[in-house]
């Protein structure tokens, strides 16, 4: 029996059990939670995948796993879309993953279309519910995390593009269960509030997966935003990303930063577009005198011209009525001018960031004449000057204590 029977290496067995799997057993999708995760220095990733009956390794090789998105972690429910192989070192067989991508996101997405297509069709997203963003805000109310790179990074923008325009900022949670109830507070807080009303409103978060931004598609926070009273901007994730939110606001900018860059008026723009204003204005105002007083010279000549006494009578009188609407025109013309040189300083004064010290404010400078903004950056004994608005003090620093009350002698 054993001599008609053919002898195979263990090799030769191991691969036709590879091809009879090859030949049999097409690419698939498998779903399960992951386990025994692990990702070699070389970039290749090993785990397992598992339901309550069964377990089957699975690898990703380092150019499949450049590509994936998202963080893997044990415990985590994922589709995967893969070859079944096998590994003859162990005589095992394992997929190789092609694609990765958490369970669950088909449902996101659907529930995402379902609805949109809902409210859009109640009119939320319309065109003409938009309300114009005001072009010089003064105030800008921000919901988001106070701690995020996010709002910093509208902070930065604010302060290089017009200090002037103040930012509110509304402590939100941007992720999570609590996120959606901390935004529409946020739009309650600033359309409630009387005393220090904002301009407009900007809800800000950095980017994110779907799951991260999910608040944002959330139907009660798409529905506080379209009753906002308040102008509402959205920055919300990278410029690929899109929320439910974007489409209600009035508003939608692809990032927090641009957000702040295309809400803040630029201060230096402002100035300038003065300036054009009113050089416009006086050279209205030249021209309009220049052909009046020719006017006037055409009318003297005529009158030279034609002699009779009636006809010199009429046209003094006409030239009286013309000196009297020029005298109008010059005196109201000289009043809209002052008028806006007078807005055009106050302005400019506005602008200026040292006005703030005729408020009581002052500005520390150390003994190199630069400015002192953190105590990290003097030392008790160290020699200071304090400008105010009418002058500068010297002074020499005793001690120094940080807001947490710990004293450096």
């Amino acid at each position: 029996m054993e001599s008609k029977t053919k002898l195979l290496t263990v090799s030769q067995v191991a691969d036709r059990i590879s091809e009879v799997i090859a030949d049999y057993l097409p690419p698939v999708y498998v779903e399960g939670e992951v386990s025994n995760y692990y990702r070699s220095g070389t970039g290749h990733i090993y785990l397992s995948l598992k339901d309550d009956k069964a377990l089957i390794n699975a690898v990703v090789w380092n150019y499949q796993a450049e590509g994936i998105n998202f963080k893997i972690e044990n415990g985590m429910h994922v589709v995967v879309f893969g070859e079944v192989v096998t590994y003859k070192l162990r005589s095992q067989y394992q997929i190789k993953i092609l694609s990765i991508r958490p369970s669950g996101l088909g449902n996101l997405y659907q529930a995402f279309e379902e609805l949109k297509q809902k409210l859009e069709a109640e009119g939320l997203f319309d065109p003409s519910h938009k309300k114009p963003l005001i072009r010089y805000p003064s105030k800008i109310g921000v919901i988001t995390s106070p701690t995020s790179a996010a709002v910093r990074d509208m902070i930065q923008v604010s302060g290089r593009r017009n200090p002037s325009v103040q930012l509110l900022i509304y402590p939100a949670v941007v992720q999570g269960a609590e996120a959606a109830a901390t935004i529409i507070s946020g739009l309650e807080y600033f359309n409630k509030e009387t005393e220090n009303p904002v301009d407009l409103i900007i809800i800000a978060r950095g980017g994110g997966s779907i799951e991260d931004l999910w608040a944002f598609n959330e139907e009660p926070v798409v529905r506080a935003i379209f009753h906002s009273k308040i102008p509402v901007v959205t920055g919300i994730g990278h410029e690929t990303d899109f929320t439910l939110s974007d489409f209600a606001a009035d508003y939608r900018a692809p990032t927090p930063s641009a957000a702040a860059e295309e809400t803040i008026p630029d201060r230096k723009k402002i100035t300038a577009d003065i300036m054009s204003l009113e050089n416009k204005f006086v050279n209205s105002f030249m021209t309009l005198f220049n052909q009046t007083k020719m006017s006037i010279k055409y009318l003297e000549r005529q009158i030279n011209l034609l002699n009779p006494a009636n006809t010199i009578l009429n046209q003094i009188q006409h030239i009286d009525d013309l000196a009297r609407r020029l005298d109008y025109l010059v005196h109201n013309k000289l009043k809209e001018m002052k008028n806006r040189i007078d807005i055009t300083w106050s302005t400019l004064k506005n602008l200026n960031p040292e006005s703030i010290l005729e408020r009581g404010f002052s500005i520390v400078y150390d003994e190199n004449k630069k400015i002192i903004k953190s105590i990290k950056n003097i030392n008790a004994k160290d020699k200071i000057s304090i400008k105010l608005s009418d002058g500068t003090l010297g002074s020499i620093v005793e001690s120094v204590t940080s807001q947490d009350g710990e004293k450096d002698d």
